[in-house]
């Protein structure tokens, strides 16, 4: 009645099996089906929006990768239809997330990287830095306790190791005469 359209195997009159299901605005469905259901593992596509993984009672459930028109991809875990577990999640414009989810949100342990190299390590709370963590800016480290974002107390070091890596860099480079 709505314009949907199914094509694949049926029992007991409910899609069952392998099948396709295309909506009226285009999107679709290709994968296996249970009890009327998408169960199982396929893919739904809606223009450039796609998610390719398993499935449960037609929620993303499971492991898959879905990626949106504007460059953003995640691939990890999923329940219930959100980022649920471990996953990494990366954007156009070049930084990334790598750690735990919880309803689609940043939570637990995890590392998030710019695109200028620095990095939070550390705890997340509904997608803020949040608990024990660090900041790494080249060779300066921001280590404390994070709230809402915000460092609360902490520490800074130099990481001596990154120090002698450009020390001897420098070295190494040849001295040019006049």
């Amino acid at each position: 009645p709505d314009g949907s359209m199914y094509k694949g195997q049926w029992y007991a009159d409910q899609r069952h099996g392998t099948g396709e299901w295309i909506w009226p605005d285009g999107s679709m469905y290709k994968g296996q089906w249970d009890g009327d259901m998408m169960q199982g593992v396929g893919t739904y596509e809606k223009g450039d929006h796609t998610y390719a993984g398993e499935w449960q009672a037609n929620q993303q459930h499971g492991k898959g990768e879905e990626k949106w028109p504007n460059g953003t991809k995640y691939v990890g875990e999923f329940q219930v239809g959100f980022k649920h577990g471990e996953g990494e999640q990366s954007w156009a414009d070049g930084s990334t997330y790598q750690g735990s989810f919880c309803s689609n949100n940043k939570h637990g342990t995890g590392t998030y990287t710019w695109p200028s190299g620095y990095k939070y390590e550390g705890q997340w709370e509904k997608d803020v830095m949040h608990g024990e963590g660090k900041l790494i800016k080249g060779i300066l480290i921001d280590a404390g306790y994070w709230q809402g974002g915000k460092r609360l107390d902490g520490k800074g070091e130099l990481d001596t190791n990154r120090i002698f890596q450009l020390e001897s860099m420098a070295l190494a480079r040849p001295i040019l005469s006049r």
